[in-house]
């Protein structure tokens, strides 16, 4: 397509340009703010302070406040959510479930100070109309893979994952959220004795809040 130089075609041009989904990382699609202090964080970097918590990186401004943060991660993600300014990056794409980096998104919405990272925009045109359907998760959730029976270790490590009977299960790698759709029940035949074998246990956040949490 050949565009003249002319205002007019400098229009078109920017008018195409509009319309291509181009991936910008998280820093440019605007600051996060520190989860306890509401201070700026200018850029996300690998060396950014953050804790997991419900398959969210939430961001703080120095070690303390994540140590602060982490001595009760649910009060404090719920003070985040009422506060000004994003606070908490979630890691997949809560609509097609799978793991997302942000620089490889082609939108995102903000909902209750968490961003939320789209592979396409019809993603996101999905969680906009009901953010309620794709961003409150189950009380409950694994990180014990259902599909080969193997730990997952961490939310980053992590290829996607699925709600079943109101369990979050977390997969190890790419097909298996595939084959556990297929038949959620029969892959979860000793499940529970694979969870005491890894001294795994499910996470129930309707219970007492826990005081720490380990996946990355």
């Amino acid at each position: 397509m050949k565009i003249k130089n002319t205002k007019l075609g400098r229009i078109g041009l920017a008018a195409v340009l509009t319309a291509i989904s181009i991936p910008v990382s998280a820093e440019e699609m605007g600051s996060f703010v520190c989860s306890i202090k509401g201070s700026p964080i200018a850029a996300i970097t690998a060396s950014t302070l953050y804790a997991p918590y419900r398959g969210a990186r939430y961001y703080f401004s120095s070690n303390q406040n994540r140590k602060i943060f982490l001595e009760n991660p649910a009060k404090y993600a719920a003070d985040a959510a009422k506060s000004p300014g994003v606070k908490a990056a979630f890691l997949f794409d809560p609509v097609s479930t799978r793991r997302l980096p942000p620089e490889k998104a082609v939108a995102h919405s903000d909902y209750k100070r968490v961003r939320f990272f789209f592979s396409s925009t019809q993603d996101k045109e999905k969680f906009d109309n009901s953010p309620v359907t794709y961003a409150v998760p189950p009380n409950k959730e694994s990180l014990l893979c259902p599909a080969q029976m193997l730990p997952v270790g961490s939310y980053g490590g992590a290829s996607d994952y699925s709600d079943f009977d109101g369990i979050r299960y977390f997969f190890c790698c790419a097909g298996c959220k595939e084959k556990f759709d297929a038949n959620p029940a029969r892959h979860l035949i000793g499940y529970e004795d694979r969870l005491n074998h890894y001294h795994l246990s499910i996470r129930d956040y309707s219970a007492v809040p826990p005081k720490s949490n380990t996946a990355k």
